[in-house]
């Protein structure tokens, strides 16, 4: 441990690791080599003699003492939050425990001014007031936790639920419930403020609304139904691109600090899906909904630019097939959709996350597209040939066209002959089934058939060197291609 003259700070040092840049040691001669070396230093001419070159320096790694207790505080609080979160404490009344979280949380927001005014260390103030900040979760969630304990109906698991409910023996009624609320409210709004100002100053008004918002997501009162998952789309979805905004505005949420700003909008989405996980039973819509958030958080942080893109990237296609996967099971048990539509409304999902992912500004890559026209000319033929109908043979045709466009501008030949074989395939299921079901329109639609038939002849007959020419462009396409 040494002392660093230019900051006063503590430094736990280590010896550097073998093989590093250190000063020279040289083993001495052996005694029966030591007249040899002299008769070979007598027989070698004079060397100018050179000043010795300075020796380098023993490499060090210094981690400051400060830092290291710094982040052992941060994480012993932390935990401390978790823990009141998970297991809770099931001792005192519901007064009790509201004051003792907000009295926790104001003294943090305290202890941050405290030791910027008096000790006049910033990093240190700023740690307490972002431990602040990511506080304010967990006192909405209580709050939340007693106004649903009067309004809601769904009851939690009863082993995880004692800091999410009134205490059995010193509950408040809903008038108190509601003055607490709006008092604790304005008080850690005020915070929420506080805490902006000293991380981000000029996005302050902006960050302090959005986390209020997010914030006060968690006082709604539903925990179960289709309510839940909309509720954590919608904020996550608003949440997300007013962050996008308020960064593209501000350069200055680049620091460590910005980051974290925009990384707090995030906890009170994170609460109320751990909440909904921990203590009730989500259906699969929720876990489509979170999969699709993953996804979108993912997405983001390709586009931002942030490191390992290939891994980025892969792990938004698992999060788009576990979102495909989700809304298939979604679809399965409703009898108000069609058996033969369900699987491609899942694959359409799963078609469109993939292409536009592939569609990327800075990271694309042509074999999502691919996939996605691949997957839904794919998926279509086999819908076609498990349920057959007119209806199936149409999406067939359709997707096979789809395929084959997208295979030629692509360069994709075997994209191009699967589109061909997947339309052939639609075309004549529904010359089947038309035929199968004769009626005034299908003897229509055959009659405009054969006419335009009889035009396409006409056409190959009167331009076929154009075509031939038309048809090697194309053959030159996929080998350039290739």
């Amino acid at each position: 441990m040494r002392a660093d003259p230019a900051t006063d700070d503590l430094t736990l040092d280590w010896p550097a690791a073998p093989g590093s840049a250190g000063p020279e040691y040289r083993r001495a001669p052996a005694p029966g080599n030591a007249e040899r070396t002299r008769a070979e230093a007598k027989a070698q001419p004079a060397v100018p003699a050179k000043e010795p070159a300075a020796e380098p320096a023993l490499a060090e790694t210094g981690l400051p003492l400060s830092a290291l207790l710094r982040g052992l505080g941060a994480a012993v609080v932390t935990a401390a939050f978790v823990l009141y979160l998970f297991q809770g404490w099931r001792g005192g009344d519901d007064l009790t425990r509201a004051l003792l979280l907000l009295g926790h949380t104001v003294a943090l927001t305290a202890a941050g001014f405290g030791l910027g005014h008096w000790l006049r260390e910033p990093r240190g103030a700023r740690l307490f007031i972002a431990l602040a900040l990511a506080a304010m979760p967990v006192s909405f969630a209580f709050l939340g936790g007693l106004l649903y304990g009067h309004i809601g109906g769904a009851q939690p698991s009863p082993a995880a639920a004692g800091f999410w409910q009134s205490s059995p023996g010193g509950a408040l009624g809903l008038g108190p419930v509601l003055l607490l609320t709006l008092a604790a409210t304005a008080v850690l709004t005020l915070a929420i403020g506080i805490g902006f100002r000293v991380l981000a100053r000029r996005s302050a008004r902006a960050l302090t609304a959005l986390y209020a918002l997010g914030n006060l997501a968690l006082l709604v009162p539903v925990r179960e139904g289709p309510a839940v998952p909309v509720l954590l789309l919608g904020l996550g979805a608003l949440l997300a691109a007013a962050a996008v905004q308020v960064r593209r505005n501000d350069a200055s949420l680049a620091t460590a600090e910005g980051r974290f700003a925009r990384l707090a909008l995030a906890l009170p989405v994170l609460l109320i899906a751990g909440r909904s996980l921990w203590l009730y039973a989500p259906d699969a819509l929720f876990f489509a909904v979170l999969a699709l958030l993953g996804y979108g958080v993912l997405r983001q942080a390709i586009d931002a630019g942030a490191r390992w893109p290939q891994l980025l990237e892969t792990a938004a296609a698992a999060m788009a097939c576990a979102a495909a996967g989700s809304v298939l099971l979604v679809l399965v048990p409703l009898t108000g959709v069609a058996d033969a539509a369900k699987l491609p409304l899942a694959a359409l999902v799963l078609a469109g996350l993939l292409l536009d992912l592939g569609n990327r500004p800075i990271h694309a890559r042509p074999a999502h597209r691919s996939a996605a026209a691949a997957l839904i000319a794919s998926v279509m033929a086999l819908n076609l040939l498990a349920h057959g109908g007119l209806g199936p043979a149409a999406g067939a045709v359709a997707a096979g066209i789809g395929a084959l466009a997208a295979g030629y501008g692509l360069r994709h030949r075997a994209l191009f002959l699967l589109g061909i074989a997947v339309a052939l395939l639609g075309l004549g299921y529904a010359g089947e089934a038309m035929l199968a079901r004769f009626t005034v329109g299908t003897w229509t639609l055959l009659v405009l058939l054969g006419s335009a038939s009889i035009v396409a002849g006409s056409v190959v007959e009167r331009h076929g060197a154009a075509l031939r020419a038309l048809l090697a462009r194309g053959r030159q396409h996929f080998k350039a291609g290739a």
